[in-house]
């Protein structure tokens, strides 16, 4: 059961929330105030019905009829943009053309039982007997029993024509075999030529394969000859070869003695570098005496100059505790006096 229905965007509603009672609920209003909007968007809701467009609000926006079922399952028909799509809860069905997805119809379960307008005349009570009987086959699922019913006879009947059409085939073919003479020697003929057709492909088989061997002989032979002619080169081919190998060792000793030549060229130029170097020795040798004498110097004269700098600042000191002890000198005669404030004798 349907326990509360959302309307949103369908004709003139923008955005209405029914709340049904269990049992009968009736829609009631003055005219023109959108009671059988209600019922078109219930249809629309259960059956996929109307199709189309034209039952969207004029002002834009997504359509959307959403119910919400006593079992707390959520139904939702909605059209927004280009997407068009039923929602059970979270779960989506698109693509399903006019119909109604079939989880969609299992869960609502509903007929047109369920939804009767206001000029609709009362139910059942003005439809023809058959009409009648046809209305409780689908309440009783006997319409679909009658359909599969009727799906399986006309298989059946097929098949039965199929089972006929070979019947009829096999009474054929059966004439046909008793009509031919001699049946029995002709299939003994056929095992003998069937025999013979495998032999002849055997042996086609092997003259076929003969025949490749004999390509691949005369290849061989065709290569044989012509290492044969290259035979003939072989001494002179030997000789060429000693000749490059010596030459190659001569080039090697030539690349050794190259090398050698290089060496002892440095050799010598670093050599009279150095023999240059040594003719400036003495003169090195002074100069490294006159900077070790200088640095000698430079230490004693910092020397000098620390104890200078002392010397100067203890006479600073001595000064100022000259100073220090008049200016005690006349504080103290300020102070004392001429007598002792301690033994009262008189001070020098």
């Amino acid at each position: 059961m349907i326990n509360q229905i959302q309307i949103k965007n369908f004709q003139s509603h923008k955005d209405t929330i029914l709340t049904f009672s269990p049992g009968v609920n009736v829609i009631t209003g003055s005219s023109d105030h959108g009671k059988s909007a209600i019922i078109k968007a219930l249809r629309w809701l259960i059956w996929n019905k109307p199709s189309g467009d034209d039952f969207r609000s004029h002002w834009g926006g997504d359509t959307e009829v959403t119910a919400k079922l006593e079992d707390g399952v959520v139904v939702s028909r909605i059209k927004k943009g280009s997407e068009n799509l039923y929602k059970v809860d979270n779960l989506s069905f698109t693509a399903f053309g006019a119909s109604v997805p079939e989880e969609v119809e299992k869960i609502l379960n509903l007929t047109d039982i369920n939804l009767q307008q206001q000029l609709n005349l009362p139910f059942l009570l003005t439809e023809t007997p058959g009409n009648v009987a046809k209305h409780f086959n689908r309440v009783a699922k006997i319409d679909k029993i009658n359909k599969t019913e009727k799906k399986i006879n006309s298989e059946i009947s097929q098949i039965n024509l199929t089972i006929g059409k070979h019947e009829d085939d096999i009474q054929k073919y059966e004439l046909e075999l008793k009509e031919l003479p001699n049946l029995e020697k002709i299939e003994i003929k056929l095992e003998k030529i069937e025999k013979m057709e495998r032999k002849r492909n055997t042996l086609s088989k092997n003259i076929s394969d003969l025949r490749v061997l004999i390509r691949h002989i005369d290849i061989v032979d065709s290569e044989i000859i012509e290492d044969s002619k290259l035979l003939t080169f072989e001494k002179k081919i030997d000789q060429l070869i000693a000749k490059t190998n010596e030459r190659d060792s001569i080039e090697d000793d030539m690349s050794r003695l190259d090398s050698l030549m290089t060496d002892i060229r440095e050799t010598d130029f670093k050599t009279s570098q150095f023999n240059r170097k040594t003719q400036h020795e003495g003169q090195v040798n002074n100069i490294l005496i006159k900077i070790e004498k200088r640095r000698i110097i430079t230490a004693n004269v910092k020397t000098l100059q620390i104890v200078v700098d002392k010397i100067y600042y203890s006479d600073k000191k001595l000064v100022k505790t000259k100073e220090n002890v008049v200016t005690m000198e006349v504080r103290f005669k300020e102070e004392m006096g001429d007598v002792c404030v301690l033994c009262g004798s008189k001070l020098t």
